[in-house]
């Protein structure tokens, strides 16, 4: 049993590596959010604060889009940011499910507490249907210094190994702080 789990953790190990090899020389830095993205993905200008207070300083998109038996979907992964001092990924997740726009959320990831950044937090994900598309979706929610990061990936359900190692690799390099 050791050396199936010391076997496990090699082949992770060499897995994340290998997504961090993938990642941008440099990271993208917007309002105190500092990410190195998957390179050749491209990052959105800065969208504006909305009616809650909470404010998207990054959208970065796939370099190409995914296809499908159902159809085709651009990759993107957002930081939003809001004040705050905790997150209750639970009430989140149920929004999620009970939101119009997400038509049949499933819960596929329980939310589970994460130390990301400096940060305590939660990450949950679960899929949905946008018209004939099923997607998946993954959020990091993570609070620090009275402010709230939620970290959204979403692709489509069919793309989602490939993508994972990635995701994760980016996030972990993820880094928040004073704003500048």
């Amino acid at each position: 049993m050791r050396r199936a789990v010391f076997i496990f953790a090699a082949v992770a190990t060499l897995v994340s590596r290998a997504a961090a090899a993938e990642l941008a020389a440099q990271p993208t830095v917007r309002e105190g959010v500092s990410i190195r993205l998957p390179a050749g993905w491209t990052a959105d200008a800065p969208a504006g604060t909305t009616e809650g207070g909470r404010r998207t300083p990054l959208t970065a998109r796939a370099g190409t889009r995914d296809k499908d038996d159902t159809g085709d979907f651009q990759t993107v992964m957002s930081v939003s940011v809001e004040l705050g001092n905790k997150v209750d990924a639970a009430a989140q997740q149920a929004r999620l499910a009970s939101d119009r726009m997400l038509s049949n959320y499933e819960a596929v990831e329980k939310p589970t507490a994460v130390k990301l950044a400096g940060a305590e937090g939660v990450m949950f994900g679960g899929t949905f249907m946008l018209g004939p598309l099923k997607l998946r979706s993954r959020q990091y929610m993570l609070a620090k210094g009275g402010k709230v990061y939620v970290v959204t990936f979403t692709s489509l359900a069919s793309q989602w190994a490939r993508y994972r190692p990635l995701l994760e690799a980016s996030v972990g390099s993820m880094a928040v702080g004073p704003e500048k």
